[in-house]
């Protein structure tokens, strides 16, 4: 009895630093974002433009069109189902995916803008990534803080295969 205790302790630890590698993969990636908008605030420097969008390109592909729709599809709904009370919790969450997905347009719109001006128009850049990274941060911070502890409490053995089974798909690491 023991033996399987440990194991299902095991399976639920695995799983939840399989999400959490891939948070820690998209904020890496805001972070190399936001220090790069930060030196491009100094004209004399030169953007490189091609890193600027293949940073913007992997955010679009890894998160938003494989991460977050994980979640939407897999994860959330066994939470809801095993706890009904996280049903507010996720749709907040789903909500903001939808936010992150506009912001994220934002962004490439503001990197086209820079792109096309420059040396002017840094700063707007700068501020674009500036609300996209606060509220990617702000938003895994939630998912971290609040939803993997009911997750941790609430999904079965079973639920945790199929989580980890889907998650294993997205290669982000």
């Amino acid at each position: 009895m023991r033996t399987h205790v440990l194991i299902a302790e095991m399976a639920v630890y695995v799983n939840v630093n399989i999400l959490q590698d891939e948070h820690r993969s998209i904020a890496l990636m805001m972070q190399s974002l936001q220090e790069s908008s930060r030196r491009l605030q100094n004209p004399s420097v030169r953007p490189d433009f091609a890193a600027l969008r293949a940073i913007i390109y992997y955010i679009e592909s890894f998160p938003e069109r494989l991460h977050h729709p994980t979640e939407n599809d897999v994860l959330f709904p066994r939470v809801v189902a095993r706890c009904p009370a996280a049903a507010p919790l996720v749709q907040e969450l789903r909500a903001e995916h939808e936010e992150g997905a506009a912001l994220l347009r934002d962004l490439e719109k503001a990197l086209a803008a820079f792109e096309a001006a420059w040396p002017s128009g840094a700063a707007g850049f700068e501020e674009e990534v500036r609300l996209y990274a606060n509220f990617q941060f702000a938003h895994m911070r939630k998912e971290e803080e609040l939803l993997l502890p009911l997750a941790t409490g609430a999904l079965t053995e079973e639920d945790w295969k199929v989580v980890a089974e889907a998650f294993a798909g997205n290669p982000s690491r």
